[in-house]
């Protein structure tokens, strides 16, 4: 009962690092999309709020040198890459809210008219706003996911040097009592660990 209780704090520990190494991993393709020619990269990926912003400022700058608002869209979307904004059927919206934002500053430059350029940069400074509250919640996040794991990998790395050290504990923990309480902590434990998790990424997102 002893080798089997050590063997699953070893699984719940190894489960967490690895889990760790996938919330890391997660994080990279946006660098590594970065990275890559325009060529390569997937149609099926959303821009990012950057390149949405970006779109903008260049369709801004077209309007600017005299183009029409459709033209100077179709202008950016082939300089920047990015795709063309497709707008919802009422009432339904896209389903990026960076994107909502991009077809409602263009819907908005072409109904109401006047300082159209003025009016898309608008719409590219809320999305800058975006990507800078964005990056300081993910600061923000980073103690919090450290203080995860701690909480997180602590309680199994104490019970792994008491079974190690103790004989006291390693009776104690060998009996019924103890390995029911010690199964249950472990459930206990990755309940807490996942929900943390999720509570991170919800105010990050």
């Amino acid at each position: 009962m002893m080798v089997a209780l050590m063997g699953l704090q070893v699984a719940v520990l190894a489960w967490a690092v690895v889990a760790a190494s996938s919330s890391r991993s997660a994080r990279r393709p946006h660098t590594r999309a970065r990275l890559m020619p325009p060529t390569r990269r997937t149609r099926a990926a959303a821009p990012t709020c950057a390149a949405w912003a970006e779109l903008l400022d260049h369709v801004a700058a077209e309007v600017r040198a005299g183009r029409s608002l459709a033209a100077a869209l179709d202008h950016a979307v082939h300089l920047t890459g990015a795709p063309t904004p497709q707008p919802a059927q009422p009432p339904a919206q896209p389903a990026d809210s960076d994107e909502a934002v991009v077809v409602a500053s263009l819907a908005m430059a072409g109904a109401i008219g006047g300082p159209v350029a003025a009016t898309l940069q608008q719409g590219a400074s809320v999305l800058r706003e975006r990507v800078a509250f964005r990056a300081e919640a993910a600061v923000h996040a980073a103690q919090s996911r450290l203080s995860a794991r701690v909480l997180t990998l602590l309680p199994i790395v104490v019970a792994a040097l008491g079974t190690c050290t103790s004989q006291s504990f390693r009776a104690a923990l060998g009996s019924v009592a103890g390995t029911a309480c010690a199964a249950v902590g472990l459930a206990v434990n990755g309940i807490g660990w996942r929900w943390m998790r999720r509570e991170i990424a919800r105010v990050t997102a």
